[in-house]
């Protein structure tokens, strides 16, 4: 079953399980609050989420950098595709500089073949890095370990905890 975490409010979340498909393939788990997100994320690892620029508490950009200064490679490196208005496309510049200067955004109201096309294009990476994962898994837990700075334990690097630094308003 392939995991889909949608951070944004209802009507929108409806849409896409719509879309792709409630009961199929994928296995949806909605949140529409930013903190929510950012933990659920730590926890159930989705292949891939898609996430509002615009959440109550912890905002779609605030979890994107928290996202991707993970310690965990499969946490960093998972696939996030926003959600929002499009005149946000120039907001997210700035945050693309770290990915090669772009990140991918949905703009609403959603079109469906757009929706279609992008989540199947950032499935295939994240399905890759799962397998690549899996069979160097316990190698690369080691790695992370040894250039990480953090010096929590192991046990309490599995454990789902909050960001690591405080999360600030944009």
């Amino acid at each position: 079953m392939i995991k889909i975490l949608i951070g944004d409010e209802e009507n929108v979340t409806k849409t896409i399980r719509e879309v792709l498909g409630e009961g199929g393939m994928f296995e949806f788990h909605s949140l529409s609050d930013g903190l929510a997100v950012y933990t659920a994320t730590v926890e159930q690892k989705p292949h891939l989420c898609l996430l509002s620029l615009t959440l109550p508490n912890v905002t779609g950009y605030e979890i994107y950098r928290e996202i991707r200064g993970h310690q965990s490679p499969g946490i960093r490196n998972m696939p996030i595709v926003f959600l929002g208005p499009s005149d946000a496309v120039n907001d997210l510049k700035p945050l693309g500089k770290d990915r090669g200067g772009s990140l991918p955004i949905l703009t609403k109201p959603l079109d469906r073949n757009h929706l279609i096309d992008t989540v199947e294009a950032h499935l295939e990476g994240a399905l890759a890095w799962e397998r690549f994962e899996r069979r160097l898994g316990p190698e690369l837990e080691k790695f992370a370990r040894r250039t990480s700075s953090d010096t929590a334990s192991s046990a309490d690097s599995e454990r789902p905890t909050a960001p690591s630094r405080p999360i600030k308003s944009i």
